[in-house]
């Protein structure tokens, strides 16, 4: 499959002939088995690592999932009653970020934007952890993998104790909790369309959409640990432009049960979107369509500009 042939199948084909692609592919119903996950193992690696970064200085390359690993491995290290990551004592996360440093090689820039990378990534994942918490064990909403269905969080993970689960569990029924918590849903609800890249995120799936290729080879983002981040940024605006489209639809893509990728059916927003982004596309590469500043195939399709100054 090449970079143009992307699968795009409306509910009413019946499971055949994608909207654009490879015309010969028989796409059946979607099924697919979610299943929950256990805790992180955190990094278990012999070997001497050394993390890479792209031209956003943005962790990437062979080493970036055990960063992932590692930044998890922080966040569930912190007390679940601390109420947010800016309140961890400073002494705490600097640890965190000297221990990150020596295990995958990693030297400070002049701006000390890793390290501010870092700590937002861990934030992130501390305020995820949480809301796995209470998704698990306390609305029920979200279901436990099998190995954890008798268990309290005490006894998965062992850095919670009981009296901490105790206390947090007061603390989530307190009204302010209860009325952030509604505020929080209110504002997930927004977001209509989720991508389903899971946790490898647009970074390491564009890495697996060039090895089954989805994308051409110079969709990658260079790897860049030396040069000035702001011309290399600059320098890559067209790779950006010309590719962001194009993974925005693979990024909703979801595997059926024949393994081949397409965008779920009942999606049909999505399949709107996508059609008329590929649409859009055909019509650029034709010469038959430009774009006013700040537009392209994906903000024509779904209607309305970026905000300028936001990514």
């Amino acid at each position: 499959m090449n970079e143009n042939q992307i699968v795009v199948r409306h509910e009413s084909e019946g499971g055949k002939t994608p909207t654009t692609g490879d015309e010969s592919q028989d796409v059946s119903t979607i099924t697919k088995t979610i299943k929950g996950r256990g805790p992180s193992k955190g990094v278990k690696v012999a070997k001497p690592m050394f993390l890479e970064y792209n031209v956003y200085n943005v962790p990437d390359g062979q080493w970036s999932h055990e960063y992932g690993k590692q930044v998890g491995s922080c966040a569930t290290r912190i007390n679940i009653n601390v109420p947010l990551y800016p309140k961890v004592d400073e002494q705490t996360k600097k640890g965190f970020w000297e221990e990150t440093k020596l295990m995958f090689h990693i030297t400070d820039d002049s701006n000390h934007s890793r390290e501010k990378y870092f700590h937002s990534c861990v934030a992130k994942r501390f305020s995820c952890f949480k809301s796995k918490l209470v998704r698990r064990w306390i609305t029920m909403k979200e279901k436990k993998p099998k190995n954890q269905t008798n268990k309290m969080p005490w006894d998965v993970y062992n850095h919670i104790t009981e009296d901490d689960w105790k206390t947090f569990v007061k603390h989530y029924f307190l009204p302010e909790s209860l009325l952030r918590s509604e505020k929080a849903r209110k504002s997930a609800s927004c977001n209509k369309n989720p991508h389903r890249t899971g946790q490898k995120g647009y970074n390491r799936k564009r890495l697996d959409w060039i090895k089954d290729g989805r994308l051409p080879p110079d969709a990658a983002l260079p790897i860049s640990s030396t040069s000035s981040v702001n011309s290399s940024v600059t320098s890559n605006v067209n790779r950006v432009r010309k590719y962001r489209s194009k993974e925005w639809i693979l990024a909703h893509q979801v595997q059926n049960k024949e393994g081949k990728w397409e965008i779920d059916p009942n999606d049909t927003e999505v399949v709107e979107i996508a059609t008329k982004a590929l649409e859009y596309i055909a019509e650029e590469e034709k010469g038959n369509l430009s774009f006013e500043q700040g537009e392209d195939a994906l903000t024509k399709a779904i209607g309305k500009k970026d905000h300028r100054g936001r990514v």
